[in-house]
């Protein structure tokens, strides 16, 4: 029973490691960690516990114990505290900015493009925010973000390839209704 359930936590583990973007991904690196961790576990006779976050831990014995045993090693816990972003700071510069937008009228008497440059441009804000810290994009790698930056770019370049035509197509419609 032990041995096929082995099998398969070492066939997970295989696959995992097959992945193209492993090396680069530490959600899955952790993963293989965790999966390691239980294997040698197992192969001891040691029970293995799942806590929060999936984090196994060997009781009777501990990683002293293990690494005696199976030549693996433990690592503690990291701290992820420099993973975390000051989410209730976050939450009211959002709101700031979304009452802003939601009175930029009222309150600065901006009107036309004006105004709609200023929406635009607190609406980015708050997206760039949101992707930031709400999607944890703030601790991804800097390819990630070139990622998300590439539609940006493609769309720019659209709306500037189309905005001749559309403007010749306006003023076509404006001496139309003449």
């Amino acid at each position: 029973m032990s041995n096929a359930k082995i099998a398969k936590l070492e066939a997970k583990v295989n696959e995992i490691m097959a992945r193209p973007t492993y090396s680069v991904t530490p959600a899955w690196q952790a993963e293989v960690a965790e999966i390691r961790v239980q294997v040698e576990a197992i192969r001891t006779g040691q029970d293995v516990e799942r806590r929060e976050y999936n984090r196994p831990t060997i009781h009777g014995g501990g990683g002293a114990a293990l690494a005696a045993a199976g030549g693996a090693t433990i690592e503690a816990d990291h701290d992820d505290s420099d993973h975390h972003a000051p989410y209730m700071a976050i939450f009211l510069a959002l709101l700031v900015l979304t009452v802003l937008e939601w009175k930029c009228d009222a309150w600065f008497g901006l009107k036309g493009t004006t105004l709609w440059s200023a929406l635009t441009i607190m609406a980015l804000v708050k997206a760039v925010m949101v992707a930031m810290f709400f999607m944890h994009m703030k601790f991804e790698r800097k390819t990630f973000h070139l990622l998300a930056i590439i539609p940006i770019v493609l769309i720019i370049l659209m709306l500037a390839l189309v905005s001749p035509d559309t403007h010749q197509h306006l003023l076509q419609y404006l001496r139309f209704l003449q």
